[in-house]
């Protein structure tokens, strides 16, 4: 192990210090702290790199080899099972799979992934672990004859079974997230002025204003657990505070991370927080979060013990990441899940004055004429924002065909939204009524104070 001068590290800051998105730099740094036996600073550099280039392998290799090096097996290997999905994984990535495998005992997988490290780059060749993977010792004609036969099977399955093990089996483990860059902020967003503010100091304040927020050492990120009617702008105002402070957004659905594959789910679960991490500063917004934690069986059990792990930043630092869960049936939720984030907020249903705000904007830039929002939010009482997009749609529609007889567009009137309102009836009343019930059959839990009865109650 060769020791970096504090020269050396001196002059590589300097560097960084005046160039802090160069990734070129930022590898070599920590590629001297690694081989120094600074772990974790290295860690640190290789992902300082991966938010500039959240797809090179390399990097994410290197970063798995730091996981090794510190004992954190099940997260190199999380690492390296996306890795080796690429259409040509690194040879390098094979080789530290064989150590991983070996380490769990599994000495025939892990000789077959040598095997395949130092095919594709025979200047890999690790004598003392070939060594002790049995590559280096002298054979009697049987034991050829026994690799060869092996070696027959391992053709057999990787020319026939290997591509249905990937259609059907837990090799095929993809979560298909991306992260998205969003152009809409607060503005887009109608009333909900209580949430933004919540979420503002999470992420805009430390962002606009660093060196005040770290005197009180604060910085970007958190966690916030959501709950409240369907349509109301758990998502919408999640989305908007990602554009309005210019971070990252990955939306989670549960399907993207639940897998009939025993421990698959878990992996998921970590590739997802770990993708946040890499790509910081961003949002990490869970949808439904009460269908992809649901309690009973004991799979669940385990997904929700990977989630409170993740979320309580035990496995790895989440600081420049903002994780918000967001569901319509708190009820459904766990109180122990609940009580790992920072803050719960409830997201109510739009009063009057909001209700008028949100079709303000659901109008920009189209055919409205003679619409006074504010007679249509007292005529919506209990809509939610999802409602009155309807509502929208539904006077556009009637204007529409009409414009169809007559063969002239004419622009869509404050009647048309009355008309439309007059055939819907609001969401908002049901979902109380069902809180209700849950109040009435069950324990009260702990959002039942939270709760604020909307002005249809």
């Amino acid at each position: 192990m060769i020791q970096p001068d504090d020269e050396t590290l001196k002059a590589l800051e300097e560097s960084l210090r005046h160039s802090p998105r160069n990734v070129p730099l930022l590898r070599h740094m920590g590629d001297v702290l690694r081989r120094g036996g600074r772990v974790r600073d290295a860690e640190r550099r290789y992902r300082q790199a991966l938010r500039v280039v959240p797809d090179d392998d390399d990097l994410r290799l290197s970063l798995a080899n730091c996981y090794l090096l510190r004992g954190r097996h099940s997260h190199a290997g999380v690492l390296l099972d996306l890795l080796v999905q690429r259409p040509q994984p690194l040879p390098a990535t094979f080789l530290l799979q064989a150590r991983i495998r070996m380490h769990e005992g599994d000495v025939r997988g892990a000789s077959s992934s040598f095997r395949r490290a130092i095919e594709g780059d025979p200047s890999l060749m690790d004598t003392e672990f070939a060594t002790r993977l049995g590559f280096a010792q002298a054979r009697t004609r049987e034991a050829e004859e026994e690799e060869e036969e092996e070696e027959d099977e391992e053709e057999y399955e990787e020319e026939y079974e290997d591509p249905l093990r990937q259609t059907v089996g837990p090799e095929n483990h993809g979560t298909n997230i991306e992260l998205e860059t969003l152009t809409s902020g607060f503005a887009d967003v109608g009333g909900m002025q209580a949430i933004k503010s919540e979420l503002s100091i999470k992420t805009v304040g430390p962002i606009q204003h660093p060196e005040l927020f770290a005197a009180y050492g604060k910085a970007v990120g958190g966690s916030v657990f959501m709950f409240g009617p369907r349509g109301c702008g758990k998502a919408t105002v999640s989305r908007a505070v990602a554009g309005e402070a210019h971070m990252g957004f990955i939306g989670v659905a549960s399907h993207s991370v639940l897998e009939m594959w025993l421990g698959q789910s878990e992996r998921n679960l970590h590739s997802v927080f770990q993708m946040a991490r890499e790509c910081r500063p961003c949002v990490l917004y869970f949808q439904e979060i009460d269908i992809l934690l649901e309690p009973g069986a004991a799979a669940a059990q385990r997904l929700h013990h990977q989630f409170l792990t993740e979320l309580s930043g035990s496995v790895d630092c989440n600081e420049g990441v903002l994780i918000v869960a967001a569901t319509e049936a708190p009820w459904a939720v766990d109180p122990a899940l609940v009580a790992g984030f920072d803050q719960r907020l409830f997201v109510d249903a739009p009063d009057a004055d909001e209700r008028a705000a949100i079709l303000e904007i659901l109008m920009r830039g189209k055919p409205f004429e003679s619409v006074d929002p504010a007679a249509i939010a007292a005529r919506t009482v209990g809509f939610s924002a999802a409602d009155l997009k309807r509502m929208l749609g539904l006077a556009t529609e009637i204007r529409l065909r009409e414009a169809l007889d007559s063969g002239r567009p004419q622009p869509i009137t404050g009647d048309d939204l009355f008309t439309a309102a007059a055939a819907m009836s609001g969401s908002v009343p049901g979902w109380f009524s069902e809180a209700h019930e849950q109040v009435s059959s069950e324990h009260p839990g702990f959002w039942v104070s939270d709760v604020v009865r909307p002005e249809s109650a």
